[in-house]
């Protein structure tokens, strides 16, 4: 599947092949009001974010550009990598 084909799912549909066939990453909350998840989905990585409070979907979305990974970065201390 490409980056393509995905986005035309709905969110229902993209968290749903995710959970079957995706690979979690990470997970984090902002602002303590959002759980944002970070999955492996065959050849890209896709954000889903959920209300923390009630639980409930709110987006499912490919990443795709540099803006897209800022919480993951920030949420990282890579210089033990280095």
């Amino acid at each position: 599947m490409t980056v393509k084909q995905y986005r035309k799912l709905t969110t229902t549909e993209g968290y749903l092949l995710l959970n079957r066939h995706g690979v979690m990453l990470d997970e984090l909350t902002l602002y303590g009001m959002l759980r944002l998840r970070l999955y492996s989905f065959h050849n890209f990585y896709v954000q889903v974010v959920f209300n923390k409070h009630d639980n409930k979907l709110l987006e499912v979305k490919p990443l795709q550009d540099e803006d897209d990974w800022e919480p993951y970065l920030e949420s990282k201390d890579l210089k033990s990598f280095f």
